[in-house]
């Protein structure tokens, strides 16, 4: 998000989840130093790539340890919580959809839920 006050020009990088904001950097500068440039908004968008892209692996590894997942386990549980099916994660990891549901039913039992909806609510709720 850009912003423009009298004395100041900011970008604000948030990242949020469905409790809120879990992270927050603002970069400012003082007006006299004139507009950003398109370059230096594009840098600052790769940074909240960044940021997005590190909070999202500590949630997985914290789940992963919270539930004593297997590296196997915590690649199918990045995999999910990126939205893909089954199919899709039995492509991505080279391994049969027989294969990935028994992973996501191990993941279930570990984790104590019943559903994908669940197991997102809890990494997302629980870690912030």
């Amino acid at each position: 998000m850009r912003k423009k006050t009298d004395s100041q020009i900011s970008f604000e990088i948030s990242v949020k989840d469905s409790g809120g904001v879990v992270e927050s950097l603002v970069i400012s500068a003082n007006s006299n130093f004139g507009e950003y440039s398109e370059r230096q908004i594009a840098c600052v968008s790769k940074l909240k790539n960044q940021v997005e892209n590190i909070l999202f692996e500590s949630r997985i590894s914290k789940a992963a340890l919270a539930f004593s997942l297997s590296t196997r386990e915590e690649d199918v549980l990045r995999l999910i919580v990126e939205g893909l099916s089954n199919s899709d994660i039995g492509e991505r990891l080279d391994v049969s959809v027989s294969t990935v549901k028994k992973h996501v039913y191990n993941i279930f039992n570990k984790a104590g839920v019943y559903s994908r909806t669940q197991l997102l609510s809890l990494v997302y709720g629980n870690w912030n």
